[in-house]
């Protein structure tokens, strides 16, 4: 049996708060980042976009150092493919590939994007009275991602709201155990 996956858009004080979920932690960004250009565009504009004859395959890669910041650099870099010279509506959103890597010295390893951080420090102390060197080392956190975008027409396009920003404000990411789902969510300013 196939997990559910979504969006939502919910009330947030003179701001809106987004919210995605699916089985994997790709699946909910892609859900967030379809949320996010529903508010920007009306009347069902990734329908629109995925019966155009004009559409485009747009390749969008990411990088941060945690996963939540990793989130806000994914709908900043979709915003202002909108908002920017771009112009773009995003109809699709296939995340190809979230890895965790560690960079600097002695690099190379990598973690799925589902594994979970359990909040256990045991290893606080040893990575403490790490080296000069070792402290190079640092995770990374790379997206990468195919959208299915048209350029915006306002002759067959109707506008959203705008959407200002993408916030930190409210952005977290966590993994429920009464539905297995991840969820993730960010406040924009409307």
């Amino acid at each position: 049996m196939a997990l559910p996956r979504g969006h939502a858009l919910e009330d947030h004080t003179a701001d809106m708060s987004l919210h995605g979920f699916g089985p994997l932690l790709e699946d909910a960004f892609e859900e967030i980042a379809l949320a996010l250009f529903e508010v920007m565009c009306a009347n069902n504009a990734s329908a629109a976009v995925l019966a155009s004859g004009s559409a485009q395959q747009l390749q969008v890669e990411v990088a941060a150092p945690s996963r939540e910041q990793l989130l806000f650099q994914f709908l900043n870099e979709l915003h202002g493919r909108f908002y920017g010279e771009m112009r773009l509506i995003v109809g699709r959103v296939r995340v190809t590939s979230l890895m965790r890597m560690r960079v600097g010295d002695d690099a190379g390893a990598i973690a799925s994007a589902n594994d979970h951080d359990d909040g256990d420090d045991r290893g606080a102390a040893a990575a403490s009275s790490a080296t000069a060197a070792s402290a190079q080392r640092h995770d990374e956190w790379i997206l990468r991602a195919t959208v299915t975008a048209v350029e915006f027409d306002p002759s067959c396009h109707d506008v959203g709201c705008e959407v200002k920003a993408v916030t930190m404000h409210g952005l977290k990411i966590e993994q429920r155990d009464e539905d297995m789902l991840f969820h993730v969510f960010a406040v924009i300013d409307i």
